[in-house]
């Protein structure tokens, strides 16, 4: 989370790392990875017995200028998957294949407007369905 300690994944990592404690673990989530300096790179290089799973949201591209935005998009204003300018594809691809994925997707003004009910429902497997499969490796042909 980029207005924390916690800059990036690369500094979860040597926390993590640093630490030593077997059930220390990076949480990869979409906003905070797309709003630091957090590459995908980064994300894919990131040793898969510190993962548990990974949270996904969209949100609008670009990053906001100041702590306060990025506060208020992280706790009230992430969108669904597919709805923003994240590179969720890039994110899910770069993951684990075996990764659990979790949606995170408060919304100050959407989810008070349609219930929790049509939020949940709107969110889930049809939106991500269009971030998988990952890329098939070419099935090599034998003569």
């Amino acid at each position: 989370m980029p207005w924390t300690a916690v800059k990036n994944a690369k500094a979860a990592l040597r926390i993590a790392t640093n630490a030593g404690e077997p059930n220390g673990r990076v949480l990869v989530d979409a906003l905070h990875a797309a709003r630091s300096a957090t590459t995908l790179n980064d994300i894919a290089s990131l040793p898969r017995h510190l993962l548990s799973y990974a949270q996904l949201c969209d949100a609008p591209a670009g990053i906001p200028a100041t702590h306060e935005a990025l506060i208020h998009t992280a706790r009230g204003a992430r969108l669904l998957p597919g709805d923003g300018g994240i590179d969720l594809r890039g994110l899910v691809h770069a993951l684990p294949e075996d990764l659990p994925l979790s949606l995170e997707i408060p919304n100050d003004e959407w989810l008070p407007e349609l219930g929790a009910e049509e939020w949940g429902r709107r969110a889930p497997l049809p939106r991500l369905a269009g971030l998988s499969p990952r890329p098939q490796k070419e099935e090599q042909q034998h003569d």
